[in-house]
């Protein structure tokens, strides 16, 4: 079960992932001494769960592998090298690390809707964060792979790109759940759905 210090345990690790989040997105310059303290901070959050070093290290793997995404056009690369799932689902390591946390504190909640399940949510609302932060993006140094779709392609084909990529993610989730009975499934494909629809109209 949880009580309020585990949730704020939580907090206090996702503020520490948001901190660094906020550092790489309004600093092209990344001085690794200054980076260092940013990861010093989320491993002290991630410790108070009482987990060693290279269980931290192993958890806060797919964050790493997300930072050097977020910082491929400062070596000259481009996230449009990047196959859009792996992409996507890197994106989602801060949900997908806190989400074990709660997971692993009360396993109940593996017999209402397994873990593993929430994947193709999180892809879809992932692609729904970067459209709807085009504006906010265009001022920071955040990789919003929309835009870089757009740039790469020209908006109708990015479009066309991100609406396969959804349909996609959508039927790769159908196919799953027709193997999978769980409670909370009507309602799982009720938010999927629902996200689905709300990128189309953003797109």
């Amino acid at each position: 079960m949880h009580d309020q210090t585990y949730y704020d345990r939580l907090v206090h690790l996702q503020s520490s992932i948001y901190d660094l989040d906020a550092f790489l997105e309004s600093s092209w310059i990344i001085p690794l001494e200054e980076l260092n303290k940013y990861w010093e901070q989320i491993h002290a959050s991630l410790a108070s769960f009482h987990l060693n070093y290279e269980d931290r290290e192993r958890m806060l793997r797919d964050v790493r592998v997300y930072q050097s995404h977020e910082m491929v056009t400062r070596t000259g690369g481009s996230p449009m090298n990047i196959p859009i799932t792996e992409f996507y689902h890197f994106k989602t390591c801060d949900v997908r690390l806190i989400r074990h946390l709660i997971y692993q504190a009360d396993p109940r909640l593996e017999q209402e809707i397994p873990e593993s399940i929430w994947r193709y949510y999180d892809w879809m609302t992932e692609v729904q964060d970067d459209l709807e932060d085009q504006e906010e993006d265009k001022g920071t140094y955040n990789v919003n792979r929309y835009l870089h779709a757009v740039d790469h392609f020209g908006e109708e084909r990015a479009r066309s790109h991100y609406l396969s990529y959804v349909r996609h993610i959508s039927s790769a989730a159908g196919e799953t759940l027709q193997e999978e009975s769980f409670p909370l499934r009507e309602e799982y494909l009720s938010w999927l759905q629902e996200a689905g629809e709300k990128i189309r109209i953003l797109l």
